[in-house]
């Protein structure tokens, strides 16, 4: 409102105040709600809440009890005779200006990006959006469940499990000096594929192409991977055996 605040709706609680349990004030919220926030009102306000709140020794003590409240508020109903042409407004406002400097230009500068107005349009296209194309074959990915494991084979349950299935794709179909290229590390290029030796559990082992993303999922959760730890030291699972192993990584 231009000439104060008007309360619309209220929920006022009060607790830890010499009380045993926090109390809500509807009387007070009802007689709030729809009136303009003035120190007259909020003065009446103060009087119906002695009925609910009653301040416990510790308060009284501190000074912190209602009565000095209401003597603050009576003393400023003396000096403003309750003006109800008077409304102060208790909001504040803020202003923060950001002087941009020009001598890195263009950098810095507020500047569109060219797909905003696609993307807030709902116009942009995404993947998802695009329908799949003819004859299109969707994929699974068969992940370790073993870490520091040879992989000797990967098999499937039943015979039922590769229906639709076009092909299983390993490492073994990656040619000769491939990397996976849309992930490097310090350590170099992480690996698409566990090759003979997984790394953790939950690498993936192989990659599963059928007719449906229900097929190749089906397939992916029943082919079986057979292992070999065989001469192979046990995986590094806690910080504590890393130390004792000397291991950094």
């Amino acid at each position: 409102m231009g000439d104060g605040i008007k309360i619309n709706s209220c929920q006022l609680a009060f607790g830890a105040y010499g009380t045993r349990h926090a109390i809500r004030a509807r009387t007070v919220e009802d007689f709030l709600i729809g009136k303009v926030l003035n120190f007259s009102v909020l003065y009446e306000a103060i009087k119906l809440l002695e009925a609910f709140v009653v301040p416990g020794r510790c308060a009284q003590v501190d000074g912190y009890s209602n009565t000095l409240l209401l003597k603050a508020l009576k003393m400023k109903q003396n000096d403003d005779q309750f003006d109800q042409t008077k409304f102060p407004t208790l909001l504040s406002s803020a202003k923060q200006v950001l002087e941009l400097s020009r001598k890195y230009y263009p950098v810095g500068e507020p500047i569109i990006k060219s797909g905003a107005a696609l993307q807030a349009s709902g116009e942009a296209v995404y993947v998802d959006d695009i329908p799949s194309p003819a004859n299109c074959l969707y994929g699974a990915f068969v992940c370790s469940t073993k870490p520091l494991a040879r992989i000797k084979g990967i098999e499937f349950k039943s015979k039922s499990a590769t229906h639709g299935v076009s092909a299983l794709i390993s490492y073994k179909e990656i040619p000769e000096g491939g990397a996976n290229v849309g992930s490097k590390t310090i350590f170099g290029a992480e690996p698409l594929f566990a090759d003979e030796l997984t790394r953790y559990a939950g690498q993936r082992v192989a990659f599963v192409v059928a007719d449906t993303q229900k097929n190749a999922d089906r397939a992916a959760n029943l082919a079986v991977v057979d292992y070999d730890m065989e001469n192979l030291e046990p995986p590094i699972l806690s910080v504590e055996e890393a130390v004792e192993r000397s291991s950094f990584f």
